[in-house]
Protein backbone atom coordinates (compact mmCIF):
# COMPACT_ATOMS: atom_id res chain seq x y z
CA UNK A 1 0.00 0.00 0.00
CA UNK A 2 2.69 2.43 1.08
CA UNK A 3 4.85 1.72 -2.43
CA UNK A 4 1.36 2.63 -4.20
CA UNK A 5 0.80 5.98 -2.87
CA UNK A 6 4.63 6.55 -3.27
CA UNK A 7 4.19 5.85 -7.09
CA UNK A 8 1.33 7.68 -7.42
CA UNK A 9 3.14 10.53 -5.24
CA UNK A 10 6.06 10.74 -8.06
CA UNK A 11 3.64 10.46 -11.11
CA UNK A 12 2.01 13.55 -9.71
CA UNK A 13 5.03 15.02 -9.68
CA UNK A 14 6.33 14.16 -12.80
CA UNK A 15 2.91 15.37 -14.25
CA UNK A 16 3.42 19.05 -12.63
CA UNK A 17 6.68 19.18 -14.29
CA UNK A 18 5.31 18.58 -17.16
CA UNK A 19 3.05 21.07 -17.10
CA UNK A 20 5.57 24.43 -16.42
CA UNK A 21 5.00 27.62 -18.10
CA UNK A 22 7.29 26.79 -20.64
CA UNK A 23 5.93 23.54 -21.64
CA UNK A 24 2.77 25.18 -22.04
CA UNK A 25 3.53 27.64 -24.32
CA UNK A 26 5.32 25.18 -26.28
CA UNK A 27 2.22 23.40 -26.29
CA UNK A 28 0.24 26.45 -27.01
CA UNK A 29 2.51 27.35 -29.95
CA UNK A 30 2.51 24.07 -31.68
CA UNK A 31 -1.14 24.05 -31.41
CA UNK A 32 -1.26 27.80 -32.61
CA UNK A 33 0.92 26.19 -35.46
CA UNK A 34 -1.48 23.66 -36.29
CA UNK A 35 -4.24 26.15 -36.63
CA UNK A 36 -2.41 28.24 -39.02
CA UNK A 37 -1.82 25.16 -41.23
CA UNK A 38 -5.25 23.59 -41.37
CA UNK A 39 -5.94 27.29 -41.99
CA UNK A 40 -3.76 27.49 -44.68
CA UNK A 41 -4.76 24.14 -46.37
CA UNK A 42 -8.47 25.06 -46.34
CA UNK A 43 -7.78 28.52 -47.88
CA UNK A 44 -5.74 26.70 -50.82
CA UNK A 45 -9.34 23.62 -50.76
CA UNK A 46 -11.32 26.74 -51.01
CA UNK A 47 -8.99 28.16 -53.23
CA UNK A 48 -9.42 25.07 -54.97
CA UNK A 49 -13.16 24.93 -55.31
CA UNK A 50 -13.33 28.47 -56.08
CA UNK A 51 -10.66 28.07 -59.19
CA UNK A 52 -13.14 24.67 -60.54
CA UNK A 53 -16.58 26.61 -59.86
CA UNK A 54 -14.82 29.69 -61.92
CA UNK A 55 -13.62 27.27 -64.29
CA UNK A 56 -16.77 25.12 -64.35
CA UNK A 57 -19.25 28.44 -64.81
CA UNK A 58 -17.03 29.50 -67.33
CA UNK A 59 -17.29 25.95 -69.51
CA UNK A 60 -21.01 26.57 -68.62
CA UNK A 61 -21.34 29.82 -70.10
CA UNK A 62 -19.05 29.05 -73.11
CA UNK A 63 -21.28 25.66 -73.79
CA UNK A 64 -24.21 27.92 -73.28
CA UNK A 65 -22.73 30.57 -75.71
CA UNK A 66 -22.25 27.75 -77.94
CA UNK A 67 -25.53 26.69 -77.69
CA UNK A 68 -27.28 29.98 -78.17
CA UNK A 69 -24.63 30.56 -81.33
CA UNK A 70 -25.73 27.60 -83.06
CA UNK A 71 -29.43 28.21 -81.95
CA UNK A 72 -29.29 31.53 -83.72
CA UNK A 73 -27.50 29.48 -86.95
CA UNK A 74 -30.24 27.34 -86.67
CA UNK A 75 -32.78 29.27 -86.56
CA UNK A 76 -31.46 32.15 -89.09
CA UNK A 77 -30.93 29.27 -91.62
CA UNK A 78 -34.54 28.01 -91.10
CA UNK A 79 -35.46 31.62 -91.30
CA UNK A 80 -33.70 32.20 -94.28
CA UNK A 81 -35.17 28.91 -95.56
CA UNK A 82 -38.22 30.13 -95.26
CA UNK A 83 -38.14 33.28 -96.70
CA UNK A 84 -36.74 31.68 -99.67
CA UNK A 85 -39.71 29.09 -99.69
CA UNK A 86 -42.50 32.13 -98.88
CA UNK A 87 -40.53 34.20 -101.85
CA UNK A 88 -40.69 31.60 -104.63
CA UNK A 89 -44.23 30.24 -103.39
CA UNK A 90 -44.99 33.92 -103.78
CA UNK A 91 -43.32 34.15 -107.09
CA UNK A 92 -44.78 31.24 -108.59
CA UNK A 93 -48.51 32.37 -106.97
CA UNK A 94 -48.09 35.67 -108.66
CA UNK A 95 -46.91 34.02 -111.99
CA UNK A 96 -50.12 31.61 -111.82
CA UNK A 97 -52.25 34.69 -110.82
CA UNK A 98 -50.79 36.32 -113.69
CA UNK A 99 -51.47 33.39 -116.12
CA UNK A 100 -55.07 33.07 -114.84
CA UNK A 101 -55.72 36.88 -115.16
CA UNK A 102 -54.25 36.53 -118.77
CA UNK A 103 -56.26 33.42 -119.58
CA UNK A 104 -59.56 35.16 -118.42
CA UNK A 105 -58.99 38.41 -119.86
CA UNK A 106 -58.33 36.25 -123.20
CA UNK A 107 -61.34 34.16 -122.64
CA UNK A 108 -63.39 37.44 -121.65
CA UNK A 109 -61.92 38.99 -124.91
CA UNK A 110 -63.40 36.72 -126.82
CA UNK A 111 -66.49 36.21 -125.16
CA UNK A 112 -66.47 39.71 -125.93
CA UNK A 113 -65.70 39.62 -129.63
CA UNK A 114 -68.03 36.46 -130.34
CA UNK A 115 -70.80 38.80 -128.29
CA UNK A 116 -69.71 41.73 -130.61
CA UNK A 117 -70.36 39.20 -133.80
CA UNK A 118 -73.36 37.89 -133.09
CA UNK A 119 -75.01 41.41 -131.98
CA UNK A 120 -73.47 42.74 -135.55
CA UNK A 121 -75.24 40.01 -137.03
CA UNK A 122 -78.65 40.53 -135.22
CA UNK A 123 -78.28 44.14 -135.82
CA UNK A 124 -78.22 43.60 -139.45
CA UNK A 125 -80.90 41.73 -140.07
CA UNK A 126 -83.67 40.25 -138.63
CA UNK A 127 -84.83 36.69 -139.17
CA UNK A 128 -83.81 33.50 -138.71
CA UNK A 129 -80.78 31.92 -139.98
CA UNK A 130 -80.76 29.81 -143.59
CA UNK A 131 -80.37 26.41 -143.82
CA UNK A 132 -77.27 25.65 -145.77
CA UNK A 133 -77.63 23.29 -148.21
CA UNK A 134 -75.25 21.86 -151.42
CA UNK A 135 -76.58 20.98 -154.74
CA UNK A 136 -75.52 20.30 -158.10
CA UNK A 137 -76.52 22.75 -160.81
CA UNK A 138 -77.96 21.20 -164.34
CA UNK A 139 -74.53 21.93 -165.69
CA UNK A 140 -72.77 19.57 -162.96
CA UNK A 141 -71.60 22.56 -160.87
CA UNK A 142 -71.66 22.05 -157.09
CA UNK A 143 -73.02 25.32 -155.24
CA UNK A 144 -73.14 25.81 -151.49
CA UNK A 145 -75.15 28.79 -149.76
CA UNK A 146 -72.58 28.52 -147.24
CA UNK A 147 -69.61 29.18 -150.10
CA UNK A 148 -72.12 32.04 -151.00
CA UNK A 149 -71.79 33.96 -147.27
CA UNK A 150 -71.03 38.16 -147.54
CA UNK A 151 -73.37 37.68 -150.43
CA UNK A 152 -77.30 38.51 -150.99
CA UNK A 153 -79.09 35.40 -152.05
CA UNK A 154 -81.81 35.11 -154.09
CA UNK A 155 -83.87 31.72 -154.64
CA UNK A 156 -86.80 30.91 -156.98
CA UNK A 157 -88.75 27.52 -156.59
CA UNK A 158 -90.49 26.73 -159.04
CA UNK A 159 -91.55 23.57 -161.30
CA UNK A 160 -92.17 22.57 -164.91
CA UNK A 161 -95.71 21.80 -164.75
CA UNK A 162 -96.59 25.31 -162.67
CA UNK A 163 -98.37 27.81 -165.27
CA UNK A 164 -97.39 30.74 -162.97
CA UNK A 165 -93.88 29.67 -162.95
CA UNK A 166 -93.61 29.34 -166.77
CA UNK A 167 -94.99 32.71 -167.11
CA UNK A 168 -92.07 34.36 -164.97
CA UNK A 169 -89.23 32.52 -166.75
CA UNK A 170 -88.81 35.07 -169.57
CA UNK A 171 -88.27 37.90 -166.58
CA UNK A 172 -86.41 35.59 -164.28
CA UNK A 173 -83.79 35.22 -167.39
CA UNK A 174 -84.11 39.12 -167.82
CA UNK A 175 -83.17 39.12 -164.20
CA UNK A 176 -80.67 36.68 -164.14
CA UNK A 177 -78.88 38.57 -166.89
CA UNK A 178 -78.29 41.80 -165.00
CA UNK A 179 -75.36 42.80 -162.98
CA UNK A 180 -77.41 43.53 -159.52
CA UNK A 181 -75.37 43.39 -156.47
CA UNK A 182 -77.05 39.97 -155.44
CA UNK A 183 -76.94 36.33 -156.76
CA UNK A 184 -79.81 34.25 -158.53
CA UNK A 185 -80.50 30.94 -158.45
CA UNK A 186 -83.91 28.81 -159.34
CA UNK A 187 -84.46 25.80 -157.48
CA UNK A 188 -86.44 22.24 -159.08
CA UNK A 189 -86.99 18.90 -157.09
CA UNK A 190 -86.73 16.37 -159.94
CA UNK A 191 -88.65 13.25 -159.98
CA UNK A 192 -90.82 14.64 -157.32
CA UNK A 193 -94.61 16.22 -156.88
CA UNK A 194 -95.11 15.16 -160.69
CA UNK A 195 -91.36 16.87 -161.41
CA UNK A 196 -89.65 15.46 -164.80
CA UNK A 197 -86.52 13.37 -164.29
CA UNK A 198 -83.36 14.92 -163.99
CA UNK A 199 -82.51 13.86 -167.83
CA UNK A 200 -85.90 14.47 -169.00
CA UNK A 201 -85.73 17.69 -167.03
CA UNK A 202 -82.15 18.72 -168.65
CA UNK A 203 -83.21 17.82 -171.90
CA UNK A 204 -87.02 20.45 -171.84
CA UNK A 205 -84.98 22.80 -170.05
CA UNK A 206 -82.66 23.35 -172.68
CA UNK A 207 -85.35 23.51 -175.27
CA UNK A 208 -86.80 26.96 -173.76
CA UNK A 209 -83.48 28.89 -174.42
CA UNK A 210 -83.08 30.46 -171.12
CA UNK A 211 -79.58 30.81 -171.11
CA UNK A 212 -78.84 33.10 -168.05
CA UNK A 213 -80.94 31.25 -165.68
CA UNK A 214 -79.01 28.97 -163.26
CA UNK A 215 -81.29 25.96 -161.93
CA UNK A 216 -80.07 23.51 -159.16
CA UNK A 217 -81.50 20.03 -158.56
CA UNK A 218 -82.62 19.19 -155.13
CA UNK A 219 -83.19 15.61 -156.34
CA UNK A 220 -84.39 14.36 -152.67
CA UNK A 221 -86.29 17.35 -152.23
CA UNK A 222 -85.01 18.24 -148.86
CA UNK A 223 -84.24 21.53 -149.65
CA UNK A 224 -87.77 22.73 -150.60
CA UNK A 225 -88.84 20.85 -146.57
CA UNK A 226 -86.24 22.82 -145.17
CA UNK A 227 -87.74 25.73 -146.80
CA UNK A 228 -91.18 25.12 -145.41
CA UNK A 229 -92.00 25.23 -149.67
CA UNK A 230 -96.30 24.66 -150.00
CA UNK A 231 -96.45 26.82 -152.96
CA UNK A 232 -95.08 27.45 -155.96
CA UNK A 233 -93.61 29.66 -157.51
CA UNK A 234 -91.69 31.03 -153.95
CA UNK A 235 -89.43 33.37 -154.01
CA UNK A 236 -86.68 33.33 -150.72
CA UNK A 237 -84.85 36.39 -150.03
CA UNK A 238 -81.59 35.40 -148.10
CA UNK A 239 -79.01 37.96 -146.41
CA UNK A 240 -75.13 38.57 -146.60
CA UNK A 241 -75.19 37.49 -142.98
CA UNK A 242 -76.98 34.56 -143.95
CA UNK A 243 -80.39 35.43 -142.59
CA UNK A 244 -84.03 33.92 -144.13
CA UNK A 245 -85.15 37.39 -144.29
CA UNK A 246 -88.48 37.03 -145.95
CA UNK A 247 -90.23 34.54 -147.96
CA UNK A 248 -92.79 35.41 -150.42
CA UNK A 249 -95.32 33.02 -152.49
CA UNK A 250 -96.51 33.32 -155.93
CA UNK A 251 -94.78 35.48 -158.94
CA UNK A 252 -92.43 38.31 -157.79
CA UNK A 253 -91.76 41.23 -160.81
CA UNK A 254 -88.04 42.09 -161.17
CA UNK A 255 -88.83 45.74 -159.70
CA UNK A 256 -89.91 43.81 -156.58
CA UNK A 257 -87.16 41.70 -156.24
CA UNK A 258 -84.85 44.82 -156.74
CA UNK A 259 -86.44 46.64 -154.06
CA UNK A 260 -86.28 44.37 -151.56
CA UNK A 261 -82.69 43.77 -151.61
CA UNK A 262 -82.39 47.40 -151.23
CA UNK A 263 -84.04 47.37 -147.83
CA UNK A 264 -82.06 44.30 -146.63
CA UNK A 265 -78.09 44.50 -145.67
Amino acid sequence: MKRLLLTMAIVSVLLLASCSPKTKKMQEEMQETKKEEMTSHMEKDDMKDDDMMDKDDMKDDDMTTEDNMKDDDMTTEDNMKDDDMTTEDNMKNDDMMDKDDMKDDNMMDKDNMKDDDMMTEELMNEGEMASDFTLKSINGEGISLSSLKGEKVYLKFWASWCPVCLNGLEELNELSKSEENFKIYSIIAPSLGGEKSVEDFKTWFASLGYENIEVLLDEDGEVFRNYGIRALPTSVYISSDGVKVFTAPGHQANKAVISMFEEIK
